[in-house]
């Protein structure tokens, strides 16, 4: 009874941490990483790098195959994605078909370059789910911490205005965030 207790209470702790169907880390762990790597960023005079990135048409995809076969392409990007990354750099969900990305230690110039991996990372090869083969893209939105996003309230909010400006110019692209005087 102990021992299953136990591995319950283990489930429960790593489910707390990690979106099941991805295997990376939740919504909020990320949050808590990227809020973490911008205050090592302002406290170091350095700078971190958040990424939006969201499969495109994938409700076209819900729609042609159904949910499970939207599912195994969500767990399937996820994959790509971190194959991509470095060591440090954390991964996670973001929403249903978003993810995000913390890239600690990242100039402007390294965030368009780790944005074209990631972008040719899933754009480049197909896609094979249980009941189809197909090709899909992200588009990526980022924004630079802190100099463009001072706290995790800014940083979303950019890194989210980046996402929409890019799938407005053209889905599977990326954006970098900039100030306007608007």
């Amino acid at each position: 009874v102990v021992n299953e207790r136990h591995a319950e209470h283990e489930r429960l702790a790593y489910l707390s941490r990690v979106d099941a169907l991805t295997g990376e880390v939740n919504r909020w762990n990320l949050t808590e990483a990227l809020n973490a790597a911008i205050e090592d960023a302002s406290r170091t005079r350095g700078s971190s790098a958040f990424l939006l990135a969201s499969i495109d048409n994938l409700s076209h995809l819900n729609q042609a195959y159904g949910y499970e076969t939207a599912d195994d392409a969500i767990s399937a990007v996820a994959k790509r994605l971190r194959a991509k990354l470095r060591a440090g750099d954390v991964l996670g969900r973001f929403s249903g078909n978003t993810f995000g990305v913390v890239l600690r230690n990242c100039t402007a110039d390294e965030m368009a370059i780790a944005a074209d991996r990631l972008l040719s990372g899933v754009r480049d090869d197909v896609f094979q789910t249980k009941t189809a083969q197909m090709a899909l893209t992200i588009t990526v939105g980022g924004v630079i911490a802190p100099r463009h996003a001072r706290d995790l309230t800014e940083a979303l909010a950019h890194a989210q205005e980046a996402l929409d400006m890019a799938k407005m110019r053209r889905p599977g692209s990326f954006y970098a965030y900039r100030p306007t005087i608007e």
